[in-house]
């Protein structure tokens, strides 16, 4: 039976940026064994600042999302190009 949880710590969220903290984080997945996105999910979830996840979960829970994880990984990675792009501004 696979853990609900992985058995490390996610380092912390790195909003400047977000792309080479998934690197990191999906990195960790493979090394630690944990291919699940059942288990990625809440682990990635919880590592995120509240507001930024609260601001991007209302979308996820009103569509049929059959893979959480990756939509959660969609959803921040644009959230970040669109705060990229407005300091750019």
């Amino acid at each position: 039976m696979t853990p609900l949880r992985p058995s490390f710590q996610l380092l912390p969220f790195r909003p400047d940026n977000i792309g080479a903290w998934f690197g990191y984080e999906e990195a960790d997945f493979q090394k630690y064994g944990v291919p699940n996105p059942r288990v990625q999910f809440p682990a990635v979830a919880k590592a995120l600042p509240r507001d930024l996840y609260m601001s991007i979960a209302p979308g996820m829970f009103h569509s049929d999302v059959s893979e959480p994880y990756e939509t959660l990984k969609k959803a921040i990675l644009k959230r970040g190009d669109l705060t990229d792009r407005q300091r750019l501004d």
